[in-house]
């Protein structure tokens, strides 16, 4: 057994007695998942904002270490571990979104 007192100031009525072997198997435990999205705009001259695959740095030719959970679809795989830092959509907007672009 084992006793989990409570961290904020509360009696001692307020304390969890669990069982150890249903803290090893996982009790309590928590994984977070959240939904993150965005919007691809477009603008007036024709420009627009797209989602681009991670491309490799000129220097090592290695895709660098905060783009490292983007697959070739420029957005994160699914069920990667995101740290603070990392990019997980990787997308590029036009700098130029006023005047007109030339003809194509």
């Amino acid at each position: 057994m084992k006793i989990h007192p409570p961290s904020k100031g509360y009696d001692i009525e307020d304390a969890i007695v669990m069982n150890r072997a249903s803290l090893d198997r996982g009790f309590g435990r928590c994984i977070v998942m959240k939904k993150y999205g965005t919007v691809l705009k477009r603008y007036p001259n024709r420009a627009r904002d797209r989602i681009v695959a991670p491309q490799p740095s000129g220097v090592t030719g290695r895709v660098p270490e905060r783009l490292h959970v983007l697959d070739r679809d420029g957005l994160a795989r699914p069920g990667e571990f995101i740290r603070p830092g990392d990019v997980y959509i990787n997308m590029q907007r036009p700098t130029n979104t006023r005047d007109p672009l030339p003809a194509v």
